[in-house]
């Protein structure tokens, strides 16, 4: 018994030719590129191809994520996305499919078998100043 490693398949298509009996007499495995499977017998073809997501991933302004856009992932397969700020800005938030996870720098989605989102967004740098004068002088503002 032949077995292979569980894969999601979508049907794209399949060929035969006019004088097919539709015996399947020595089934045969090719693959054609990573994501289509051609199953042959005797005459007739079916090409089956793995099943594929999106992740969408954008960012708001005065900052970036890596990849952005419409990424395709596998079924199965892992997406890394890198958020960082423009300088003098921080992440301020994160969302993925809608949920705040925070002011992360990195996101994995694993095992990937759905569609997804992620987000992100930035702030400004803020910085405190605490003035104080010395004994023979001032300063405007004082704390």
């Amino acid at each position: 018994m032949l077995r292979f490693p569980l894969v999601i398949l979508t049907f794209c298509f399949w060929l035969a030719s006019p004088a097919s009996t539709g015996k399947v007499a020595g089934l045969e495995l090719s693959v054609a590129k990573a994501s289509v499977i051609a199953l042959s017998a005797g005459d007739m073809e079916i090409f089956l191809d793995t099943e594929t997501y999106i992740i969408t991933a954008t960012a708001g302004p005065n900052g970036s994520i890596d990849p952005s856009g419409q990424v395709e992932v596998e079924h199965g397969d892992s997406q890394t996305f890198t958020i960082a700020p423009n300088t003098g800005y921080n992440i301020a938030n994160v969302w993925v499919d809608g949920t705040n996870i925070g002011a992360v720098e990195s996101y994995t989605f694993e095992n990937v078998t759905s569609n997804h989102t992620i987000s992100a967004a930035f702030s400004v740098k803020t910085y405190s100043i605490n003035a104080g004068a010395g004994p023979n002088g001032t300063i405007q503002p004082q704390d």
